[in-house]
């Protein structure tokens, strides 16, 4: 529900195979982004886990805009996976 913004993203952890750790800041909120990598014999399991630190705290946020919240991060996880899919696979994105 807010205009584009700019997003600095950092590399905070790097031990392959099994993990990578990314700190996503767009200025308000600040995002703690843990892939965790698998050996699936022939294959890489990924598990994302995502470490919300907004800036308004959650009791002070609408009600009715929870629901659109949860589906808006859904979609944008699913493009981050589908980027990070291509280049682990060695694909042009």
């Amino acid at each position: 529900m807010r205009p584009p913004s700019k997003m600095t993203v950092e590399c905070v952890g790097w031990e392959p195979p099994e993990h990578i750790q990314w700190r996503e800041n767009d200025g308000i909120d600040d995002i703690q982004v843990l892939y965790a990598l698998s050996d699936r014999g022939g294959s890489t399991g990924l598990t994302q886990r995502s470490f919300l630190k907004p800036s308004t705290p959650q009791r002070l946020r609408p009600i009715m805009l929870r629901p659109i919240m949860r589906h808006r991060s859904g979609r944008e996880i699913e493009l981050q996976l589908e980027v990070l899919k291509k280049l682990l696979e060695g694909h042009p994105s």
